[in-house]
């Protein structure tokens, strides 16, 4: 019975060491999802993602027809409101918009 008693005291520190180092993995896992869950974190990797040059080249063309539409009825439309002149303008948009998205 003696000889048993070290092998299993041998066991007990052993399995207390295994324990010790996954509970520092544990730990350190954690620490790693928290810190990539912080809002700055978030938004960050958020960002890297839309600035793929494709993402780029389509926020680009919606903004610019976003401003184009803006501009054209502000300023060609004004205050008048005939409907021959709403047609043409509604070609004239889809025109500008066919343009804009062959580039």
């Amino acid at each position: 019975m003696n000889n048993e008693r070290p092998d299993i005291e041998t066991s007990i520190l052993q399995l207390e060491a295994q324990k010790q180092m996954l509970l520092e993995g544990m730990q350190s896992e954690i620490h790693e999802v928290a810190e990539s869950l912080r809002p700055a974190n978030l938004i960050k990797n958020a960002a890297t993602g839309i600035m793929a040059p494709s993402v780029r080249i389509t926020i680009l063309k919606y903004a610019a027809g976003a401003v184009l539409g803006y501009v054209a009825r502000r300023y060609i439309l004004g205050g008048s409101s005939g409907m021959v002149k709403k047609a043409g303008i509604k070609v004239l948009f889809w025109v500008f918009r066919k343009l804009i998205f062959k580039i």
